[in-house]
């Protein structure tokens, strides 16, 4: 693999000015990924029925309709599933699943409001998911933090985290979900959808990311920091499985469930972010971390050396390597 950085290329509108969200992934997307070429893709449009939502159908159709799209696509921006219309949720479910299936990996940062959905919410009575992050057809990556107290769940930004109310749990996730919610660190179940599909499935170090912008150093956190970051680790991978003759990885969570000696397991911290308890605000209340998959820490952080002996010798789906990452509606960029 080059070590040298190739040429960011764009595809779609590149007539806004470059924002935070779009240089922070693009910088770390292209630093991890050791030279492998990256494009940014930028889509216009709105969501029907909130125009303030991400154009998510629109961008799936373009990768749909591209001829040699890229292997993995990391995205850095969330909705939060109730104000998501149902139909086009499980439009966009269908053309995740097809992404999939094609070969293509679909990252997703989880969101920085823990519970409380894209951010934290002080007046939500119920637990918030994110959209498409709780999709069991993308790989959701949260949060942690590596203070000097060892790895815990992100505390700059509560890492987003929960279950879906749209999407039912996957047969890969019943097991460890079960696991954590026999567990005491589940909050009431009056707060949540327990047969849902659980999110994030992986996490990353999120907070104290450094980046320069416009000759100025601007200090970053948040999920928008671990997805391009392990979305990048997923190219590398793809790249050394297709330098011996394999397919791309493609869909991973079935085998990132199956395989979880391949992670480090993070059992400290949570993620709050909804006030169900006024008299302790939203910081009081969220999914407590545990040994085993949780919504809290996320899953686990992951030790690469134990992906690229897993990942490497085993047989997947299709085919050139490329790390991308998606542009919000009416190609302007912005945080959670």
């Amino acid at each position: 693999m080059s070590k040298s950085h190739n040429k960011i290329s764009v595809h779609g509108p590149n007539s806004s000015p470059t924002g935070e969200e779009a240089t922070l992934d693009v910088s770390y997307g292209s630093a991890m990924s050791n030279g492998l070429p990256v494009t940014f893709w930028s889509t216009k449009g709105t969501q029907p029925g909130n125009p303030e939502n991400e154009p998510f159908l629109q961008w799936l159709s373009d990768v749909s309709s591209a001829s040699s799209p890229p292997l993995v696509f990391s995205i850095s921006y969330s909705d939060d599933e109730s104000g998501v219309e149902a139909s086009f949720a499980q439009r966009v479910n269908v053309e995740l699943q097809k992404a999939g299936a094609r070969g293509l990996t679909i990252i997703d940062s989880s969101g920085d409001g823990g519970v409380g959905g894209t951010q934290p919410d002080n007046r939500c009575a119920k637990f918030q998911p994110t959209f498409p992050a709780a999709s069991p057809y993308v790989t959701a990556v949260g949060g942690t933090d590596g203070g000097a107290n060892g790895e815990s769940a992100s505390t700059v930004f509560p890492s987003g985290g929960g279950f879906s109310n749209m999407w039912s749990r996957p047969s890969y996730q019943v097991k460890p979900a079960q696991q954590y919610l026999s567990t005491s660190k589940v909050p009431s179940t009056t707060l949540f959808n327990i047969t849902g599909a659980g999110y994030p499935d992986v996490a990353m170090n999120a907070q104290n990311f450094a980046l320069t912008q416009f000759m100025v150093d601007v200090p970053v956190s948040g999920t928008s920091c671990s997805a391009p970051s392990f979305a990048a680790v997923v190219a590398l991978l793809n790249d050394a499985r297709m330098a011996s003759g394999k397919s791309s990885l493609g869909w991973l969570n079935p085998l990132i469930y199956a395989h979880p000696e391949a992670f480090t397991d993070i059992t400290k911290g949570s993620n709050p972010g909804c006030a169900v308890d006024s008299s302790v605000g939203y910081l009081g209340t969220g999914f407590l971390s545990s040994a085993g998959w949780d919504p809290g820490k996320d899953k686990c952080i992951f030790f690469f050396p134990r992906l690229f002996l897993l990942f490497s010798f085993f047989f997947l789906l299709s085919s050139l390597e490329i790390f991308c990452d998606i542009g919000a509606h009416k190609n302007t960029y912005y945080t959670h």
